[in-house]
């Protein structure tokens, strides 16, 4: 008999949920453990009980992120039978208990904690006994030479601490983006509303604050003139000339943007591009070449190890695919 058929078959209903609740903690203890060994951590919990009255898994606790939370919901989701559903009303993220101003310099981000205190299987620090005593966080080993999630500068702050370990902090930026820090962090603050300027004076800006980087070292990761990867260079000069804070990875950049109502070409465009020799979705910004109407796409190449300034139909002819956000797009966007 098909666990379809069985669930709501008296006989078999504790047996059923039994089996249904035991595949779910498996998924759930698996998905922990993947993020153990990619990360170094799996974060707050979330737990899970079967109503087959309903049809119905119902997921409580917290994830670190929204696209941390929609991923394990698919995994649950594919556990269950069909007719079945996930109800994840009594989820949420988890929030920061204090934000933080940046100290002077680069405080840079990494994937997972280089060193990590273990206390009785749980790890805790001043921070998580202060505000979150009740939270305990998981940890496995990480190597040495974390990946670099991103760079922040003084201006991208505040941050918001969610768990500690040693003398390394898991912070959560303005822009969503989760990472570790050793980097000495300013005093509690509260975040302040960006600045936004017109669409003239924006392409002006975006034009200055991109070419500032041409030549900059290809960096993944990287957000500064001393190294920088395509999505850093999109976000850092959109957020120093624009005053708006776009998510760091190009992904994230594209899903924001709506259906195009005209063509590529204009000054300003945020360019997504497939098969260039780059990264899947990599992203570029479109500006004004030196002849009338002509346009070049200024990008982090990793393919040439630096950020460059190169025609557009040149970088358009190695795609297999484009998309793009236009500049009053990115205006609009909520920081």
């Amino acid at each position: 008999m098909t666990l379809e058929a069985q669930v709501g078959a008296r006989p078999d209903w504790r047996v059923t949920v039994m089996t249904l609740e035991a595949r779910v903690q498996r998924a759930l203890a698996e998905r922990r453990r993947a993020l153990q060994r990619r990360f170094g951590w799996a974060g707050p919990g979330l737990r899970c009980g079967v109503e087959p009255r309903r049809r119905a898994l119902v997921v409580s606790g917290e994830a670190l992120s929204r696209r941390a939370l929609a991923a394990a919901l698919a995994q649950l989701q594919a556990e269950l039978p069909d007719g079945w559903s996930v109800d994840a009303a009594g989820t949420q993220i988890a929030a920061p208990q204090r934000w933080f101003a940046l100290a002077p310099g680069v405080t840079r981000l990494w994937r997972a904690p280089p060193r990590l205190d273990m206390v009785g299987g749980a790890c805790r620090s001043e921070h998580a006994r202060e505000g979150m005593a009740d939270r305990a966080w998981d940890f496995g080993h990480v190597r040495e030479g974390s990946e670099l999630c991103t760079e922040l500068l003084p201006g991208d702050g505040p941050v918001g601490v969610l768990a500690a370990v040693g003398d390394s902090v898991l912070v959560r930026a303005r822009d969503g983006t989760l990472g570790w820090t050793r980097a000495r962090l300013g005093p509690t603050t509260a975040a302040q509303a960006p600045t936004r300027c017109s669409r003239a004076a924006g392409e002006a800006a975006l034009t200055r604050a991109l070419r500032r980087f041409r030549g900059a070292q290809y960096v993944l990761g990287g957000t500064t003139p001393l190294g920088v990867d395509c999505s850093g260079l999109v976000q850092r000069a959109v957020r120093s000339a624009l005053g708006v804070v776009l998510p760091r990875h190009s992904s994230d950049q594209l899903a924001l943007a709506a259906a195009p109502v005209r063509p590529l070409g204009e000054p300003g465009d945020l360019l997504f591009l497939w098969g260039a020799g780059e990264a899947a979705c990599h992203v570029g910004v479109v500006l004004r070449g030196a002849r009338a109407g002509a346009r070049t796409l200024i990008h982090a190449s990793s393919r040439r190890g630096r950020v460059i300034e190169e025609p557009l139909e040149q970088a358009l002819a190695r795609t297999s695919r484009w998309r793009h956000m236009e500049l009053e797009q990115v205006l609009a966007s909520p920081s």
